[in-house]
Formats: C-alpha cells, structure tokens, sequence
C-alpha cells in the first residue's frame, strides 16, 4: 500500500465509493488502553534508566495510525474473565522453548505516556513498548512457575517482562481465567548511523531495521537520527521479528532512491560499533497546500512519487513507492530528502477536494524545490481548542471525532481522527459545501490515555457553520455520565456474556427522523451478561440491538437516556434454506425470496431487514439465516410485480434451527414468472 493517509475514514458508503479510488494504503486506530482510576502503587520507587524512544509499536502520523507490521507482542487467548475483583494472572515463557522463565522482573501500568508516540516533527516514528511504561510503574518477580499476580485495580494496561538479556512486553485488556502469556526474547539493540558521501554525519534522517527479504518501505520508521554524530539508537529490535531463529535483519534507509540502501546485520554477533548508511546527495521538497483564497489547508492525503511510477491513466500504482514527509502542518508539507534529479508526481486532497501537480525535484545538492497546490475553492473548516477536565489544553492529542450532519440536501454521518496541536487547536474541514441550513452535532473522544481517558464531549452546530473558517472557541471535555445500562439474557432468562451491542440514536434526515447508528457509542455485555453505555451528556431516547452467533432479537429495544434494568432478549435464530424450480429463460438474480408477516410492525420489518430477504441462486437454491423465530409466510416476488408469484404460508420457525417444512425442497415456478421488462433503446 503507497497511500500517506492522515485519517481514519469511516465514511457512509456513498462517500466511500467517491473517495475509494483515492485510498491505496490502510490504516488502524492506534492502541489504547482502558483507564483505570486507581492505579497499582510501584513496589520499587527507584526510577528506571530513561530509555530511547525509537522502535515503532505502533507506527503513527500526523493525524493518523499507518499499518503496522504485525502485533507487536505475542499473547494467547485463554477462557472466560473471572470476577473483576480478583488478581491478574501472568504468566513469562521463554519465545523460542516456551519454558517459564522464573525471577523475571515485571512492570507494570495502567497509565501509558502515549505523547511518547507522537512527535509532530517525526510522524512516521513511534516509541518501542518499554519506553511507554513510567518511570513510576509497579515492580514485581515471576515466581519459580513463571508466574506473578497483579492486584485488580493494576491492569488494563501495559506490562513487561525482563530475564537477563531476554525482554518483552504486551497490553493486557482483558481479565481471564487463565494467565496472560507474555513471551521474552533476547533484546537487539542497534546504533546506527546516516553520512554523506563524503562522510559527514546527517541528522534528521529517517533509518529502519527490517527482516531481510522484507526491505521494502511498509511500516514505518525505527527512528530518525539526531545529533552532530547523525546516529539513532533502536531499541527491542526483537519486538518487531516475527517467526523463530534464525532470521536475517538488514539496516536501510526507507526513502526512494535509485539504488536502495542497505546493510545486512549479523544478529549472532551484533556489531557494537554504528551501523553506517550513506545517503546520496539530496536536495529537499516543499509542499505547500491552501485554498483559492490562500488560506493555509491540512491535508488528509499527500503523496510524492517519481513521475516513472504513474500509470497510463496519470493514476498512482497500488504498489508505487511513496516518499513520507517529515513534517506536516496546516498549509504546508516538508520532504527534507530527495534524491536529485527525479521527476516528481505529488497530490494532496482535503475532505471533496483534491488537487495535483508534476514538476522536476531538486537538481542540485542542498537545492529545496515547491510545489504549490490550490485546492479550489475553500469549504467549511471547524477550528477551536480543546481542554481535558483539569482545563489543560489536549496537546498533540489523537481524536476520534464523529460528525452527524444534515441539511436540505440530506444527511452525513462519518467517523474519523484528527489531532491536536501543542496548544490544543484543531482544524478539521467538512465534507459538506453548501452550508444551507446545515445542522448536527461532532463528538470529540480521545484517543490517547491521559489524562482524558473515556471522556468525550459533542458540540452543536447548527447556525455555527459558514464557509471558511468555523471557530468554536474553547471546548471543554466532560467525564462520560451514565446513557443506558441492564442485561442481556436468552429466552429462559439465562444471561449472555460477550455479545456487542449496537446503540442506535434518532437522527433528523431529508425524508425525516430516522434512527441510525451512533458509531461514538458501543457496549458489549460482561460474563454476567451486564452491560452499561458511558457518554457525554444527552437527553431523547436510545435504541439499542444486540449481536450473537446463531442468535437474533426478535423484538425492538427502544429507551429513554439514562435508563437502567433494561433487558434484551436473544432468541436461538432460526435457518431458511430450499431450491425453486424455473423455466430455463429466467433470468435467476430477478428471483426475491422474502419473509412476511402481516402482524409485523415496520420498526420490527425495518430491524429484521437485511436477514429476511435474500436472491435466488443460478441453481436455484437459497438460504436465509438469522431468521425470528416465529410463524412466517415465504414469498418469491420479482422486482416491478406488486403481488408474489408463489407463497409458502405458515411456515413455522418457533424451535428455532433449521426449517423443515418439505413444501421448501421444491417452489415451482415454471410458467408463473413474466418476463422482464424492456429496457427502451436511447437515442444518440
């Protein structure tokens, strides 16, 4: 994947299909742990050695999490939680035998310095896990089994685990029966070093450590250099190799060049001296990015290829190898090091903007060439700063914002990241242009761990909106109060433990008030099938719909905001499958198998939508599954026919299961389906 994107989108799908051709690399949310109010005290005060940051976890961005590798830590699933009050069990094993390792010293936290993630001048750089662990984090020592408890109130939260030269770390979120495994692994630690041709140390440039074999540019930097010297120190290298010895790692430095730079590393003699990789003569890329007033513009997308790479189209490859910036901020994007003499391709898109441009690189050694991309006319941007609970900015926060809005030209829901800058601010454009009578809301929710962790805020916007810039002034987040809360349980009553629950919220569109699905909001039920929904303040009423395997609620759960003791009801789902027989002139796809009852009510119809309506296969089978589990007519209807062409009445589904009824083996059609109609031809 080559896209450099700086948000997560989870756009409607009409969105989705308009930008789709844009988005050629994925992205993740970025780890983040539950918070937990009282944390474990340290066993040991002493402060540990300060570490250095520079092996990617999680690769992040300036407003966005790129793919990762693979998990960074590898850990096993084990059986149901127990109580929340009992200890935390973990257990420390040797990676390669599996053996436990006893006396391994441990750390602990529920408070993770996530600011150590992101730095705005190094947006592809990420701290390695034990960097992330304060200095004040509990201590502790495996036993002769390998094991050690944590009090309830240690974990969620990150531990890690130290025996001599072995180390490893892992998030813990969930409380199992059985212990956590925590797998440790001798530590490679590596220097390296970026000069010039003729050998003078380069700072500020970006180095990886990868498995050799694995060398191209995916999943971000180890570090960048720094200093007089131009050496980064990397750190836990081993956190990153996946499969067991031997394995080969190579040194490179992750930019596109003509000839890639690289150094193969011997790991059963690690060098103690710098690795060095030389960095061809460079000039530098400026990019800079404003409206057709010349106002300053954040991208969300960016990207920089040799010309070489486009296709015959002009259209970037999946594959086409992407310089990364080193720094981007509002109207402008920095590339510190290009290779001279390439032809250069970059393109840059804010929400229903895009714009590109071609143009030779730097030709010259130290040579900086810009680039200037008007993205047309300006549309909506909302601005303001954001401030936690003690009234401190959200500095270099990532957040997950949700925008519900709507207007005379209808409805737009979309999910997605942004960040905050050094004091807070945040700039984000909207999709939407015309601002005529636009109206909704836009959910802030942090991602990062302190010292905001759950809370959220959601703002107004109608009347607040015009085009250019929208400031909303300083917004405060409030700690998450109580929406719904109760249980979900089978048809005896017998609780459900795990099962997700979607939170539906009335939304005012084109056609009227609709209820759709409140992406801020999620519950899912715990072992005793109790559930509870935390978010900003709000008044109206909830739906609520749960999700299980071969399981469906038959009935709508609709509640007021703040109501407790609310039960949902599974039912075991009942399975539809048979076969129609049909002329062989019969276009099979034109063929609807559907389920009706005439005591339905259209809430129930319209909840039921999706698992009761299904098409005819070309050998005319069908199936439907995740049906109510009640008393139902089968239809065959085709499109543009207001009556069914055949109809199997009372079949009954109240077991649940699979249906029986043998008037399904064989729905013959032949003869009663019409033809299709015709299409008049188009005059040119």
């Amino acid at each position: 994947m080559n896209r450099n994107l700086l948000g997560i989108f989870v756009l409607l799908a009409a969105l989705a299909l308009a930008l789709g051709w844009w988005f050629t690399r994925g992205t993740r949310a970025p780890t983040t742990l539950p918070h937990a109010a009282d944390t474990q005290p340290a066993t040991d005060s002493a402060a540990p050695p300060a570490a250095d940051a520079t092996l990617a976890v999680v690769p992040e961005r300036t407003t966005a999490v790129r793919d990762s590798a693979a998990t960074v830590v590898e850990t096993e699933a084990t059986e149901a939680a127990p109580a929340a009050g009992e200890p935390w069990r973990v257990l420390v094993v040797d990676r390669q035998t599996r053996a436990p390792v006893a006396g391994a010293e441990l750390r602990w936290s529920n408070r993770v310095e996530h600011s150590a993630t992101f730095d705005r001048s190094r947006p592809f750089f990420a701290a390695d896990l034990e960097s992330l662990m304060p200095p004040d984090a509990a201590r502790g020592v495996t036993n002769e089994q390998g094991e050690a408890q944590l009090a309830a109130s240690a974990l969620p939260g990150l531990v890690s685990a130290r025996a001599g030269t072995s180390f490893g770390a892992s998030y813990v979120f969930d409380r199992t029966t059985q212990p956590t495994v925590i797998h440790i692994a001798r530590e490679i630690n590596l220097t390296l070093q970026v000069v010039d041709a003729v050998g003078r140390p380069v700072a500020g440039v970006p180095v990886a450590v990868r498995l050799a074999g694995q060398e191209q540019r995916v999943g971000g930097w180890t570090g960048m250099t720094a200093g007089a010297d131009g050496l980064v120190h990397a750190r836990h290298i081993e956190q990153r190799v996946f499969g067991e010895p031997p394995f080969a790692l190579v040194a490179l430095l992750p930019i596109p060049l003509r000839q890639p730079v690289t150094v193969p590393i011997d790991i059963d003699a690690l060098p103690t001296d710098p690795i060095r990789l030389v960095l061809p003569p460079c000039g530098s890329v400026l990019v800079q990015v404003h409206d057709s007033e010349g106002g300053p513009v954040l991208p969300i997308g960016l990207n920089m290829v040799e010309q070489k790479h486009l296709g015959p189209d002009g259209s970037l490859g999946w594959t086409t190898d992407s310089f990364e910036p080193a720094l981007i901020e509002l109207g402008r994007a920095l590339y510190p090091f290009v290779e001279i003499g390439l032809d250069l391709y970059v393109d840059a898109m804010t929400l229903g903007q895009v714009a590109h441009t071609t143009g030779p690189g730097p030709r010259v050694v130290g040579e900086q060439v810009v680039f200037d991309l008007d993205l047309g006319s300006s549309v909506p941007r909302l601005v303001g700063t954001l401030v936690d609970l003690k009234r401190e900015p959200v500095a270099n926060a990532t957040l997950s914002y949700v925008l519900n809005l709507r207007s005379k030209g209808g409805s737009t829901n979309a999910q997605l990241t942004t960040t905050t800058d050094a004091r807070g601010r945040f700039d984000i454009p909207l999709v939407k242009s015309d601002t005529t009578d636009l109206a909704g809301t836009i959910t802030f929710k942090p991602l990062t761990l302190e010292p905001s962790a759950g809370s959220a805020v959601s703002v107004e916007l109608e009347g607040r909106v015009q085009r250019g810039v929208n400031d909303l002034g300083v917004i405060m987040l409030s700690a998450p109060v109580h929406l719904v809360s109760g249980r979900v349980v089978d048809e005896n009553g017998v609780p459900l433990k795990r099962i997700s629950i979607e939170i539906q919220a009335l939304a005012t569109g084109s056609r009227g008030p609709t209820w759709v699905q409140d992406s801020s909001l999620s519950a899912r039920s715990d072992d005793g099938g109790n559930f509870a929904v935390t978010g900003p303040a709000r008044n109206g009423r909830l739906r609520l719909r749960a999700f299980a395997p071969d399981s469906i609620q038959p009935d709508v759960c609709e509640v007021a905001v703040g109501a407790s003791d609310v039960t949902i009801v599974l039912s075991k789902s009942s399975q539809i499958s048979g076969r129609v027989l049909f002329d062989a002139d019969v276009d099979h796809s034109r063929l609807i198998i559907e389920l009706r009852r005439a005591a339905d009510s259209p809430e129930a119809k319209l909840a039921a939508r999706g698992f009761e309506q299904t098409h005819v296969r070309a050998d005319g089978a069908f199936e439907l599954r995740g049906v109510r589990p009640l008393v139902t007519d089968l239809i065959v209807r085709v499109p543009g026919v207001k009556e069914p062409i055949a109809m199997v009445q009372n079949l009954d589904l109240r077991g649940g299961g699979p249906a029986t009824d043998p008037r399904l083996a064989a729905i013959d059609l032949r003869g009663l389906v019409p033809p299709a109609p015709v299409t008049p031809a188009t005059k040119r």
